[in-house]
Protein backbone atom coordinates (compact mmCIF):
# COMPACT_ATOMS: atom_id res chain seq x y z
CA UNK A 1 0.00 0.00 0.00
CA UNK A 2 3.25 2.63 0.99
CA UNK A 3 4.45 2.30 -2.73
CA UNK A 4 0.86 2.59 -4.16
CA UNK A 5 0.28 5.53 -2.30
CA UNK A 6 4.01 7.10 -3.29
CA UNK A 7 2.73 6.29 -6.95
CA UNK A 8 -0.34 8.49 -6.68
CA UNK A 9 1.84 11.50 -4.78
CA UNK A 10 4.06 11.36 -8.25
CA UNK A 11 1.19 11.07 -10.87
CA UNK A 12 -0.09 14.09 -8.97
CA UNK A 13 3.59 15.71 -9.55
CA UNK A 14 4.13 14.59 -13.24
CA UNK A 15 0.70 16.11 -13.99
CA UNK A 16 1.85 19.28 -12.99
CA UNK A 17 4.77 19.33 -15.50
CA UNK A 18 2.86 18.07 -18.04
CA UNK A 19 0.54 21.76 -18.11
CA UNK A 20 3.39 23.23 -21.04
CA UNK A 21 2.23 20.69 -23.55
CA UNK A 22 -1.28 21.73 -22.86
CA UNK A 23 -0.44 25.63 -22.80
CA UNK A 24 -2.92 26.33 -26.31
CA UNK A 25 -5.93 24.63 -23.87
CA UNK A 26 -8.11 27.49 -22.05
CA UNK A 27 -8.08 25.63 -19.18
CA UNK A 28 -4.57 24.82 -18.40
CA UNK A 29 -1.87 27.22 -17.43
CA UNK A 30 2.03 26.88 -17.14
CA UNK A 31 2.05 30.00 -14.64
CA UNK A 32 2.21 27.36 -11.78
CA UNK A 33 4.18 25.03 -13.39
CA UNK A 34 6.70 27.91 -13.67
CA UNK A 35 6.35 28.62 -10.14
CA UNK A 36 7.45 24.84 -9.10
CA UNK A 37 10.30 24.43 -11.08
CA UNK A 38 13.27 23.68 -9.22
CA UNK A 39 14.03 20.79 -6.11
CA UNK A 40 11.81 20.92 -3.02
CA UNK A 41 12.26 18.75 -0.31
CA UNK A 42 9.46 17.46 2.57
CA UNK A 43 7.79 14.65 4.44
CA UNK A 44 4.47 12.72 3.71
CA UNK A 45 1.58 13.59 6.23
CA UNK A 46 1.84 11.05 8.64
CA UNK A 47 4.93 8.93 8.23
CA UNK A 48 8.37 9.54 8.56
CA UNK A 49 11.83 10.10 6.54
CA UNK A 50 12.35 13.11 4.28
CA UNK A 51 10.47 12.74 -0.01
CA UNK A 52 12.46 15.30 -2.72
CA UNK A 53 10.58 16.56 -5.95
CA UNK A 54 12.27 17.97 -9.09
CA UNK A 55 10.47 19.79 -11.35
CA UNK A 56 12.62 20.23 -14.82
CA UNK A 57 11.14 21.22 -17.83
CA UNK A 58 7.69 19.60 -17.96
CA UNK A 59 9.33 16.48 -16.44
CA UNK A 60 9.27 15.62 -12.78
CA UNK A 61 10.58 13.30 -10.59
CA UNK A 62 10.29 11.99 -7.13
CA UNK A 63 12.40 9.73 -4.30
CA UNK A 64 10.67 8.79 -1.66
CA UNK A 65 11.42 7.93 1.61
CA UNK A 66 13.07 4.59 0.97
CA UNK A 67 15.23 3.95 -1.50
CA UNK A 68 12.43 2.01 -3.64
CA UNK A 69 10.19 4.88 -3.86
CA UNK A 70 11.02 6.56 -6.65
CA UNK A 71 8.54 7.56 -10.08
CA UNK A 72 9.65 9.58 -13.28
CA UNK A 73 6.58 10.87 -15.77
CA UNK A 74 4.49 13.72 -17.03
CA UNK A 75 1.28 14.99 -16.08
CA UNK A 76 -1.54 17.93 -17.06
CA UNK A 77 -2.14 20.81 -14.56
CA UNK A 78 -5.69 22.25 -14.04
CA UNK A 79 -5.63 25.63 -11.98
CA UNK A 80 -8.81 26.69 -12.86
CA UNK A 81 -10.71 23.95 -11.03
CA UNK A 82 -10.76 24.52 -6.68
CA UNK A 83 -8.93 22.60 -5.02
CA UNK A 84 -6.49 22.71 -8.21
CA UNK A 85 -5.88 19.64 -10.09
CA UNK A 86 -3.13 17.59 -11.61
CA UNK A 87 -3.51 14.29 -13.49
CA UNK A 88 -0.23 12.45 -13.85
CA UNK A 89 0.93 9.41 -16.51
CA UNK A 90 3.65 7.56 -14.84
CA UNK A 91 6.48 6.83 -17.26
CA UNK A 92 9.06 5.03 -15.05
CA UNK A 93 9.26 3.73 -11.07
CA UNK A 94 10.15 1.38 -8.66
CA UNK A 95 7.04 -0.74 -9.26
CA UNK A 96 6.75 -1.57 -12.98
CA UNK A 97 2.89 -2.29 -12.38
CA UNK A 98 2.09 1.24 -12.39
CA UNK A 99 4.03 2.31 -15.41
CA UNK A 100 1.86 3.64 -18.10
CA UNK A 101 -1.09 4.04 -15.43
CA UNK A 102 -2.76 7.63 -14.41
CA UNK A 103 -3.06 9.25 -11.04
CA UNK A 104 -5.27 11.54 -9.93
CA UNK A 105 -4.48 14.70 -7.38
CA UNK A 106 -5.12 17.87 -6.01
CA UNK A 107 -2.44 20.46 -5.11
CA UNK A 108 -2.04 23.85 -3.60
CA UNK A 109 0.49 26.40 -3.38
CA UNK A 110 0.76 28.34 -0.44
CA UNK A 111 1.82 32.35 0.02
CA UNK A 112 4.43 31.10 2.21
CA UNK A 113 5.91 29.15 -0.04
CA UNK A 114 4.35 25.36 0.95
CA UNK A 115 3.42 22.50 -1.23
CA UNK A 116 0.47 20.79 -0.61
CA UNK A 117 -0.29 17.57 -2.52
CA UNK A 118 -2.73 14.77 -2.46
CA UNK A 119 -2.96 11.88 -5.09
CA UNK A 120 -4.95 8.86 -5.36
CA UNK A 121 -3.47 5.39 -6.34
CA UNK A 122 -2.94 5.06 -9.49
CA UNK A 123 -5.40 3.64 -11.96
CA UNK A 124 -7.83 4.68 -9.47
CA UNK A 125 -10.45 6.92 -10.92
CA UNK A 126 -11.42 8.80 -8.34
CA UNK A 127 -9.92 12.29 -6.99
CA UNK A 128 -9.12 13.53 -3.69
CA UNK A 129 -11.13 16.50 -3.18
CA UNK A 130 -9.49 16.97 0.33
CA UNK A 131 -6.03 17.64 2.09
CA UNK A 132 -5.91 14.60 4.56
CA UNK A 133 -4.32 11.36 4.14
CA UNK A 134 -6.07 7.81 4.23
CA UNK A 135 -8.80 5.69 2.05
CA UNK A 136 -5.86 5.29 -0.77
CA UNK A 137 -4.77 8.99 -0.57
CA UNK A 138 -1.36 10.23 0.59
CA UNK A 139 -0.30 14.18 0.99
CA UNK A 140 2.44 15.76 1.34
CA UNK A 141 4.36 18.84 2.39
CA UNK A 142 6.99 20.42 0.77
CA UNK A 143 9.32 23.33 0.66
CA UNK A 144 11.64 25.00 -2.20
CA UNK A 145 15.18 23.57 -1.59
CA UNK A 146 16.67 25.32 -5.23
CA UNK A 147 15.76 26.95 -7.82
CA UNK A 148 15.37 25.26 -11.60
CA UNK A 149 17.69 23.04 -12.73
CA UNK A 150 18.20 21.87 -16.17
CA UNK A 151 19.52 18.21 -15.82
CA UNK A 152 16.80 15.87 -17.30
CA UNK A 153 18.44 13.16 -15.97
CA UNK A 154 17.55 14.33 -12.37
CA UNK A 155 20.96 13.86 -11.46
CA UNK A 156 20.13 15.26 -7.90
CA UNK A 157 17.86 12.49 -7.23
CA UNK A 158 20.18 9.83 -8.48
CA UNK A 159 22.79 11.51 -5.94
CA UNK A 160 19.90 11.25 -3.38
CA UNK A 161 19.14 7.69 -3.88
CA UNK A 162 22.80 6.52 -4.02
CA UNK A 163 23.61 8.23 -0.65
CA UNK A 164 20.52 6.90 1.08
CA UNK A 165 21.24 3.28 0.04
CA UNK A 166 24.89 3.48 1.16
CA UNK A 167 23.41 4.75 4.21
CA UNK A 168 20.58 1.80 4.46
CA UNK A 169 22.17 -1.05 2.89
CA UNK A 170 19.48 -3.96 2.94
Amino acid sequence: MKIVIVTAFISLAVGIALAGDRDKDARLSASDLDKLQGTWIGSEVGREGQVVLVFSGKLISFQGAFPQEWYKGKGILNENRSPKRADFLIEDCGSPDFIGKLSRGIYKLDEDGILTLAGSMPGVEIRPSVFHPGDGVRVFLLKRKSPPVEDPDFAILEKVSHSRANENPS
